[in-house]
Order: structure tokens, then sequence, then C-alpha cells
């Protein structure tokens, strides 16, 4: 359901752009990723960045050292997953990479887990469960993130049996050196976001058990379709129906307020994507 969100990368979508020309050349694109599904995992349970040679062409040098891009060898990301493991007495450790770039280090911990449950037998369903729940990956280039999510996606492919089920690709766009603050208000757990930008400073606070739940990253995403409609009372009511009680509410209103007034500004000004990608940068960060 995350695969391909209304990012930096989906001006092809615009009506105004959008052709029979366009959709022909994103099949052909589909049909020839679909290729490689099959085999993503049929040489020793190998999963293939496919993507990292093709990024590093289309990204110049001089960007990739600016952003402090680093791509780790297969061998070595494999070598360090493969020794960190030996170090855990945990068969259901959890796997993280706060820098996943293309995603070389998150797959190598999906092989480890794809190799295990196959030798143990475990079914399709099992496997995509275990995987789902485990890995995850954080970057803060929207290019990065979406390359992953592709190769993720054929990663997980050969155990999807249900095509109807809704997956959520635990590859996220966030500032992995941003981190929330946890802070307390009628003996109840609040985290509280901000981030900075040319036109003002944005800040946010929710219940932590509201940004802990499975439901979270799912609202989040219905929020940007309340950015886009330029719906600035709608989306503050939805923000507030996360809190337990009026007076939470009432102490958090003005912010909860202004935060909804400044996304949908940013939205009108800057761009019609920028304040959905503000939404994201400023939440998914906690997967």
């Amino acid at each position: 359901i995350n695969l391909i969100e209304g990012d930096f990368f989906s001006w092809y979508l615009d009506d105004s752009i959008w052709s029979e020309s366009i959709a022909q050349s994103i099949k052909s694109i589909l049909v020839k990723i679909n290729s490689y599904s099959d085999a993503s995992l049929s040489y020793q349970f190998e999963t293939l960045d496919l993507f990292k040679e093709l990024y590093m062409n289309v990204m110049p040098q001089p960007v990739r050292k600016a952003f402090g891009e680093v791509f780790t060898p297969d061998w070595l990301a494999d070598n360090v997953v493969t020794t960190c493991l030996e170090m855990i007495d945990n068969e259901q450790w959890t796997f993280l990479d706060p820098t996943s770039g293309s995603g070389t280090f998150v797959f190598k911990a999906i092989e480890k887990i794809v190799e295990r449950l196959l030798l143990d037998g475990r079914s399709n369903k099992y496997i995509l469960e275990q995987i789902l729940s485990r890995v995850h990956g954080i970057d803060l280039s929207p290019l990065s993130v979406l390359t992953a999510r592709v190769s993720f996606l054929l990663a997980i492919r050969p155990f999807i049996d249900d095509n109807n089920m809704e997956i959520e690709i635990p590859i996220y766009l966030g500032d992995s050196a941003r981190l929330p603050l946890i802070t307390k208000f009628n003996d109840k757990s609040f985290v509280s976001y901000s981030i900075a930008t040319r036109q003002g400073d944005i800040n946010l606070t929710l219940p932590l058990s509201f940004v802990e739940s499975p439901d979270f990253v799912r609202t989040v995403r219905q929020w940007q379709m309340l950015v886009k409609a330029e719906h600035v009372d709608l989306l503050s009511n939805a923000i507030k129906k996360q809190f337990a009680c009026d007076e939470d509410i009432n102490h958090f209103e003005k912010e909860i307020l202004s935060f909804s007034n400044q996304l949908v500004s940013l939205h009108k000004k800057i761009g019609t994507e920028y304040g959905l990608k503000l939404l994201q940068t400023l939440f998914y960060q906690h997967g």
C-alpha cells in the first residue's frame, strides 16, 4: 500500500502529463522488473540488490558524496549481518537499518530469515509475516527509499500467496538522526515532533499509544489525503480523534490547528506534493 506514494517521482501521474505512451512505457518497465522476481531468492536464498548499480549511475557521484551516501559491497554487508547474528541469542531478532540506502543490509537480513525458516519448513504466509514485522529500513533520500521498496517487494513476492493482501513495505522516508521527544501530560506519554523549514518551524504532539499502534502509518496516509484536499478543519479534527479525552485535546488544540494550517499552506504555496512529503518525513521515521 506504500510502494508508490504521492512523492517527488509521481509527476507522470498528473492528468495533464499522463498519456498512452507513458502508460505503455510503465507497463514495459513492470514486465521487465517482474522477470526478476522469481529469481530473486533462487540462488541460496540470495536477495539481489537489483537497483544499487542503477541508483549509482542515475545519481551523480558529487551529489551522492554531498549526501554522505556510501554503498556497501554485498560481501561486506553479508559478513556484518552474519557476525552480528552470531552474537545474538534470540531467534526472533529484529533488524533496523537507520540509513538503509538502496537496502543492501536490509536484504541480507531478509536472506537470513528466509534461509532459517525455509529449513524449518515454515509456510509462505509465516515467512512473509516474519520478514514484514522484523526487518525495517529508514533513509532520508526519496530515491533510495523508492528503489529499496521495489527491491523489498521483489524479495517477498515469492511468499505472497494472497494477491488481495494489503502489505505495507517497512522502508520509510525519514531522518533517523532527528528523534522525537517523549513528554508527559496528565500522567500520559506523548511524542513531540518538530521540523524546521524555510517557512517556519512545524510542531505537533501525539499520544504515544497512537504512535505505537498498528494503525499509525495508515492513519497518517489518510491525513495526507486531507492535506492534498486542502481541508484544514477536517485535518485538524482527524488529528484530534487520536486523543483520548477532551482535556488532552484542549491542551494541544492550538498546536494541532497550527500544524494543520501550516501543512495545507505549504501544500498550496510550495508545491502539490511538498506538504505530503513533509508529513512523511516528520512521522515515518517511526516505521
